[in-house]
């Protein structure tokens, strides 16, 4: 045997052989049990309260737990609503676009060709300032000549 399993069997046989523990000599063995006993009792008492508080306590955290649960998936079944209710939204928004599309091409067309007019109409104020110079420089040029002229 090791010396270590022999220190051990040193150390438990003569617990093992014993008869209880040893009492003062002047201590009545009658005297010593009872107070054993309520202490024994005292104890356990203690360690039954203890064990009752932790179990109320648990019980606490999980009730806790449950109505923490409880309203998150009420929480979550309000976002889930919202969400639903803004898919919706967002798919009407999409249809009326879709509708608007055309008409939203059919103006950018119109607009486009106005900016053609209008490049046009000052093409054609140009020409006519221009004209109204070559008519003016003409009726200068016969008014000398025939101051009675007038040309149609």
């Amino acid at each position: 045997m090791s010396s270590g399993s022999q220190y051990y069997w040193d150390r438990v046989l003569p617990l093992a052989n014993s008869t209880g523990p040893e009492l003062p000599a002047d201590s009545n063995p009658q005297n010593v049990y009872p107070r054993l006993q309520e202490a024994s009792d005292q104890a356990t008492n203690a360690v039954g309260r203890l064990i009752q508080n932790e179990l109320s306590s648990v019980k606490d955290d999980i009730q806790l737990l449950d109505d923490i649960n409880v309203a998150t998936k009420a929480k979550y079944n309000d976002l889930s609503t919202t969400v639903q209710d803004l898919l919706t939204t967002v798919s009407q928004v999409e249809a009326m676009y879709a509708e608007l599309d055309g008409y939203l091409d059919q103006a950018e067309e119109v607009c486009d060709r106005i900016d053609d007019l209008t490049v046009m109409a000052y093409q054609l104020d140009a020409c006519a300032a221009q004209l109204g110079k070559v008519r003016e420089h003409s009726r200068m040029a016969l008014g000398l000549a025939c101051p009675s002229f007038t040309p149609a």
